[in-house]
């Protein structure tokens, strides 16, 4: 994991006190690789904060990045639904896994507001 997190464009931690209630890491501006949170903290907002704050981030110095990928799994999809991001593929397995590839256009925020 340190490697995954020495070589992240961004990476940001939840805690309190000093216990870690979630984590996010993205390999690169455009890509969301990585978002847990304990699920003693579930629903309890950690997950979405981690994502703004990212989401802040690839905004404000990564002006090229328009765009936000993920592969979410089945369990996560209605999560990631309820942030913005809509599904780009249908459902498919990789490595034993099912997973669905997921898109944030960010410029949607702005537009939706009446901003853009």
């Amino acid at each position: 994991m340190a490697g995954k997190i020495e070589r992240c464009a961004y990476c940001a931690a939840a805690l309190a006190d000093e216990t870690m209630l979630g984590f996010l890491l993205m390999p690169t501006p455009a890509l969301l690789g990585m978002l847990f949170v304990h699920p003693d903290w579930l629903r309890r907002g950690v997950g979405r904060e981690l994502w703004e704050t990212a989401r802040q981030y690839v905004e404000g110095n990564q002006k090229s990045v328009r765009t936000v990928e993920l592969n979410a799994t089945p369990y996560a999809v209605p999560f990631y639904l309820s942030l913005g991001f809509m599904p780009i593929s249908k459902e498919f397995k990789q490595a034993g896994c099912r997973a669905t590839r997921m898109a944030c256009w960010l410029p949607a925020r702005a537009l939706e507001a009446g901003l853009g």
